[in-house]
């Protein structure tokens, strides 16, 4: 008998921020089993020791706990339940679509300005028809064989230039005849001259970025003519948002930036941009810097921030990724709304789950790589109209917490996922390295939501657990999905009857 590898505690901090004299909260990372225990049994379990009363031993080892399994044999679950959720997720997909690289912006922190070196030709080219059309064949055959299509991303490049509205209206009509949800992330300048084409199309999100308020954002949304660029981006963002259409507005950030959140968030409330679920929503996050930067910020010195303009620090966090998603998902998680969803890695960029298609009929796996030839994981034949992978360029594919050896063993690895590729790149220079950032949110963030959702005298098994559901399949059975091979032969192997039930319990969820 041991203590899991994957089992931490933490402390039950209240609203004085102070801990809980008497409680503790334990969890496991790769089960997702969240417990409310005594501290002294916290601690315990913090020290190794498993010299516990037998009722509490046999609570422990059905919450997953306390384990007879060796660190290999837990080790090799994580392994199962990984390749579990990856073959799940894989039958569904998220498509990004690039218009064309170009934009109208200048924005000095772009991660894409080196397309700005590749010539005006390369620069200005829109997504040929013939490529559209045999993008739209291979999605239509994808739903055919049972995969669905979760959304088309318009992204650039600005996907939403004027010049291009032919193209992208081509693009929607056909979205709408295979009942695919449109979203766009645009910076919103030409907005406005889009309201007929969004209006008339099932679009699902518009996602619209500022920079601070008024000059800020005209400083360091810079468009391309020297033009000002924040009021007719806000002035745009009202249009949409008096037609019902769903629009998250971000609000990118850095250290010199920063004072003046709450001017934003004072002029939003003095245009009537007002909070609605599903309607309008908006978000505060650090821009991307290079590793060192002075003026990177942090999420907690945008939560303080936020409080300084007159938010509690609950509704800070729930503006602040990655505040606001972690937030949801432990809320949900601790609240039993279904099996907790494991998260062996990041996103869908990890899982060849996403495809991001530039207008040369390039893929790749993650929106913030694109233009990065070296780093593309195939191309789409016009001819065939099918995805050809680059067997080069699939490394995506193979990052999960399975494959990162500090996260094979890491207490938070299921809530984590292993963190950021991209991040982790730009940090050590390897995608295959972890990146902890998340974690260390994690960490932060779970004291407090036990702290609200938990008192004395409520249920002290805060999350259903997936200890109960692997209970159900035998090892042989483990075994013989993880030698499956294709992903083909292990959906088969999901389809049998045994697997059944489970599955079904699963995907009913929507946790997975």
């Amino acid at each position: 008998m041991r203590v899991s590898t994957y089992t931490r505690a933490y402390p039950l901090l209240r609203k004085n921020r102070l801990p809980d004299p008497d409680y503790a909260l334990l969890v496991n990372g790769l089960y997702l089993s969240f417990d409310v225990v005594p501290v002294q049994t916290g601690s315990a379990l913090s020290q190794g020791r498993t010299d516990f009363s037998k009722e509490i031993t046999l609570r422990l080892k059905r919450r997953g706990h306390l384990t007879e399994m060796g660190e290999r044999e837990e080790t090799d679950v994580l392994r199962f339940l990984s390749a579990l959720v990856r073959c799940i997720s894989r039958q569904n997909l998220n498509i990004h679509l690039l218009p064309t690289y170009n934009c109208n912006f200048r924005c000095p922190y772009c991660f894409e300005s080196h397309r700005l070196t590749n010539g005006e030709a390369w620069l200005t080219r829109t997504m040929p028809p013939e490529t559209v059309d045999a993008v739209f064949k291979m999605l239509q055959k994808k739903q055919e064989q049972g995969i669905a299509i979760s959304k088309v991303n318009l992204y650039g490049g600005e996907p939403l230039l004027e010049e291009n509205m032919k193209l992208v209206r081509c693009i929607c009509d056909r979205c709408s005849a295979l009942h695919i949800p449109v979203e766009a992330v645009t910076n919103g300048y030409d907005l406005g001259e889009y309201l007929d084409v969004i209006v008339s199309t099932p679009f699902a999100c518009l996602q619209v970025s500022v920079d601070g308020y008024g000059w800020l954002t005209d400083r360091c949304r810079r468009h391309r003519d020297g033009l000002p660029t924040y009021e007719r981006i806000m002035d745009n963002v009202k249009k949409v948002y008096d037609h019902g259409i769903q629009t998250r507005l971000w609000i990118n950030t850095d250290r010199d930036r920063l004072p003046q959140i709450g001017a934003i968030l004072a002029d939003m409330r003095a245009r009537g941009l007002r909070e609605v679920p599903r309607r309008f929503e908006y978000r505060v996050r650090g821009v991307m810097l290079p590793p060192g930067s002075g003026l990177n910020v942090t999420p907690e010195e945008i939560v303080d921030a936020l409080m300084a303009a007159g938010l509690t620090r609950e509704e800070a966090c729930m503006h602040t990724p990655p505040y606001d998603m972690l937030s949801r998902r432990l809320s949900r998680i601790m609240n039993r709304e279904g099996y907790p969803g494991p998260r062996p890695y990041r996103c869908k960029a990890h899982n060849s789950g996403q495809y991001v298609i530039d207008p040369f009929g390039k893929v790749y796996g993650c929106t913030r790589i694109v233009g990065n030839d070296a780093a593309a994981i195939g191309h789409i034949d016009v001819e065939t109209a099918e995805f050809v992978p680059d067997v080069d360029g699939l490394f995506w594919d193979r990052r999960d917490v399975a494959s990162l050896p500090r996260c094979r063993v890491c207490a938070s690895a299921m809530l984590c996922g292993g963190g950021c590729a991209q991040r982790a790149f730009a940090v050590s220079g390897s995608y295959f390295s972890e990146n902890c950032r998340e974690m260390d949110v994690v960490s932060k963030m779970l004291p407090y939501i036990a702290g609200e959702l938990w008192h004395p005298g409520m249920n002290e098994e805060l999350s259903l657990s997936w200890v109960e559901v692997l209970a159900s399949i035998s090892a042989g059975d483990r075994e013989r999905f993880m030698r499956g091979g294709s992903l083909a032969n292990q959906i088969a192997i999901l389809r049998e009857e045994a697997w059944n039930r489970t599955l079904k319990q699963l995907l009913r969820t929507g946790l997975v």
